[in-house]
């Protein structure tokens, strides 16, 4: 039986925030496997929650930041950037599920996985080579263009993994367009804001769903503990070198990659040694789950023009992690079998 105090979620949510603030993130990447691995909630309500915090999260450190190191890129041209990227980060959260309906789950997950490994290894080398990328070389118009396509994609990639985007927003603000590092962080929170805004209002109903229980034994002490260590973190980043910085923030997105957006959860279970004593196991792909108060509708197209229903509990579909364009088995065990005749 899986204990959810509130001294551990307070203390799981100060160090969580803490790193956060830090490196100019919303602590999700942390606070994700934190629900999961320790408190024992479904990867679809985990994902609700861990938002719900962030964004009480991102905005203390953001406005921390904007007071104890705000960068000068607040005050140039970066400014502007940072808004139309916050515009497409909003259209991109809310167009994201619809995007991803149409690319399985693995491969969209482990095309994420290359792109953080990758920016995570080039933020490294760029602290250890102490060179300053002066940003691509595009006129105004450009600027904005790029700043819009990668708003876009980058909410809706955080839609589906359920963070505010942070990973993909700093160095894209670094490589892309010449930010420094600490500047890049501030921006970030603040790009982050309206887009975890936008994310919150597809998850209306797992909060709803979350019992009082969890949100005062973990969800509350849990957003208490990242806000006081969000502060702490930005306030240190006064006092950080920006190479660093650099370095943790690329640790962080590789170890991020490899255990958060890989796919060790299917192997998990496709090596489970448990047998089912059924035996109408029907393979097909899911294509509508619509929840209720407390029951969904799950849809699985088998092939053939054939659909089966299920009517399973929201906690089911949670924990499950049940999604449109999922694969998933119908197993069908009955005790009785009705006989229809027309006529």
């Amino acid at each position: 039986m899986i204990r959810r105090s509130p001294l551990a979620a307070l203390s799981a949510g100060a160090a969580v925030g803490a790193l956060g603030g830090l490196i100019g993130l919303g602590g999700a990447e942390f606070r994700l496997p934190v629900l999961v691995a320790l408190f024992g909630y479904g990867l679809r309500r985990a994902i609700s929650l861990n938002l719900a915090t962030s964004l009480v999260t991102v905005a203390a450190a953001a406005a921390t930041r904007v007071v104890v190191a705000p960068g000068t890129a607040l005050f140039e041209n970066l400014g502007v950037v940072a808004a139309v990227m916050a515009l497409g980060g909003m259209i991109g959260a809310r167009s994201g599920s619809r995007w991803v309906a149409r690319v399985s789950e693995s491969g969209l997950r482990g095309l994420v996985r290359g792109l953080l490994l990758l920016i995570g290894a080039l933020l490294m080398l760029e602290a250890t080579l102490a060179w300053q990328s002066p940003g691509l070389p595009l006129g105004n118009l450009g600027r904005m263009a790029l700043a819009v396509v990668a708003g876009i994609l980058i909410g809706a990639v955080s839609s589906l993994l359920g963070v505010a985007g942070g990973e993909l927003i700093i160095p894209t603000l670094v490589f892309a367009f010449g930010a420094d590092i600490k500047s890049a962080g501030t921006l970030s929170l603040l790009i982050s804001i309206p887009t975890i805004f936008v994310g919150l209002a597809g998850q209306r109903a797992q909060l709803v769903a979350a019992g009082r229980r969890d949100l005062t034994a973990v969800v509350a002490p849990l957003g208490v503990g990242s806000v006081a260590g969000a502060i702490v973190g930005a306030t240190l980043v006064a006092h950080v070198p920006g190479a660093a910085v650099k370095v943790l923030l690329g640790a962080v997105l590789i170890v991020s990659a490899l255990k958060l957006f890989g796919v060790e959860s299917e192997g998990r279970w496709r090596n489970f040694p448990m047998r089912l004593s059924a035996r109408n196991l029907l393979k097909g792909r899911v294509v509508e789950v619509l929840r209720g108060t407390t029951t969904a509708r799950v849809k699985i197209d088998i092939g053939g023009g054939m659909l089966i229903t299920s009517s399973i509990t929201n906690e089911a579909v949670d924990e499950l992690g049940l999604a449109e364009g999922d694969t998933a088995y119908a197993v069908i065990k009955a005790s009785d079998v009705m006989v229809g005749k027309d006529g």
